[in-house]
């Protein structure tokens, strides 16, 4: 048998028990043979046996494809909430620097969401989680310390403006046991933020109790605008849809999967994907996924590829990139300054396509933040480049399969 190596990556697939050399893309739809055989035993023909695990398959791959189907029922969809309460999962884990949230964008965004819900109608109630209360270092600190340092108490302060009269920020609504509040708390027709999700211990193990007392604050409404925490199965991202009657997309998760569904349904040729970052070899797995999909992969981590990158990428008309893209050097179009003479080749190349119109996908930790400007509509800065990653590799994402398919239909509400 093979021989691996101390210190080896390899890649368990807990479905089938199969071990690969390196990282591979694993699928969470499987077929257990035994499955097929429950189905075929006992039928009284070999046609009757067919028939039957031909239904198990269909019935399987009607699953994967509501499972993988990036139409989801969205915001957008709503045409009038009608007052109802509306449970609104966001991404308030901002930088806190002095006390104060400073990550102007992202509140920005977060506001005008919470905006598009009260327009229609609807009282939204916010939840997010702020860092990792508890773990590393933070283990050794007291209950005070922490629910100083984690609150979201600087992200309150930073939404209240933005909403005169009609803001409500319940300190303590959340602790290590669970909710504290209850629907009577609620004030209608505000935002209401709630306190760190991760303040209790259900949030991160998907507690059932946490996850329905947290939909039972709304009146069966649930809207999902964290895509950066789609790929994890918490509470507040796969637990609370299981208790409400609506589940939807935010503009942001929207955003994000029309961008998966243009790439990955209708690419414009040549299509390139660059893996810029130097940790290409974490990334071998969805390397592997777009292999199919792409004209070219390349690997921007060798100084000696970047001339030839370079070239490639004035020919292309669809660029998808991982790793650091320098946006804050790109300027708002073509008549801004010249590229800085500390990017990058590559990096120039990348900003020139986008500057000429070239449609780019950048999943960027370093990028997230960047503001794209009216001028360059072609460029999509992901939200969350590790759900995206995470989405080409396995074609799905916990948090998305939570949500509603998109109905073809008249607006909801």
């Amino acid at each position: 048998g093979a021989v691996l190596r101390e210190g080896e990556r390899v890649t368990v697939d807990g479905n089938s028990g199969a071990v690969y050399r390196g990282i591979a893309p694993i699928s969470e739809f499987f077929l257990p043979l035994a499955s097929a055989s429950a189905a075929a035993r006992g039928r009284s023909s070999a046609s009757a046996a067919a028939a039957a695990v031909k239904g198990l398959i269909d019935a399987e791959l009607a699953r994967l494809s509501h499972e993988t189907d990036l139409r989801r029922a969205s915001l957008a969809d709503v045409a009038d909430f009608g007052g109802a309460y509306v449970l609104v999962r966001v991404d308030a884990n901002v930088r806190i620097e002095d006390g104060r949230a400073s990550d102007e964008y992202r509140l920005t965004q977060i506001a005008a969401t919470l905006s598009e819900i009260l327009a229609r109608g609807g009282t939204p109630i916010v939840v997010s989680h702020l860092g990792d209360p508890g773990s590393g270092r933070d283990s050794r600190a007291t209950r005070e310390e922490i629910s100083r340092d984690f609150s979201l108490r600087p992200v309150a302060e930073a939404l209240e403006p933005r909403f005169p009269r009609r803001f409500a920020f319940h300190e303590t609504s959340v602790a290590a046991s669970g909710l504290l509040i209850g629907k009577k708390d609620i004030v209608p027709g505000s935002v209401n933020l709630l306190e760190n999700l991760r303040f209790a211990t259900g949030e991160r193990d998907n507690d059932d109790a946490f996850a329905r007392a947290l939909a039972e604050l709304s009146d069966g409404w649930y809207v999902n605008d964290a895509f950066n925490v789609c790929h994890r199965r918490h509470a507040s991202i796969t637990g609370v849809p299981k208790f409400a009657a609506h589940r939807l997309a935010g503009p942001l998760v929207a955003g994000e999967l029309a961008a998966l569904e243009g790439l990955l349904e209708r690419p414009e040729r040549p299509f390139i994907a660059v893996f810029s970052g130097g940790e290409t070899g974490a990334l071998s797995g969805v390397m592997a996924a777009l292999l199919p999909r792409v004209d070219s992969i390349i690997d921007a981590s060798m100084p000696d590829r970047e001339g030839a990158l370079a070239f490639r990428l004035g020919s292309a008309k669809m660029i998808l990139w991982f790793g650091p893209a320098r946006l804050d050097s790109i300027g708002t179009g073509k008549e801004d300054r010249p590229a800085s003479p500390a990017l990058s080749l590559a990096t120039a190349a990348l900003h020139a396509a986008i500057k000429n119109g070239v449609r780019a996908i950048v999943c960027s930790e370093e990028d997230r933040g960047f503001a794209t400007p009216s001028s360059l509509l072609n460029l999509h800065v992901s939200s969350g480049p590790r759900a995206f990653t995470e989405y080409l590799e396995r074609m799905s994402l916990p948090g998305i399969t939570a949500l509603d398919p998109s109905e073809l239909q008249s607006p909801i509400g």
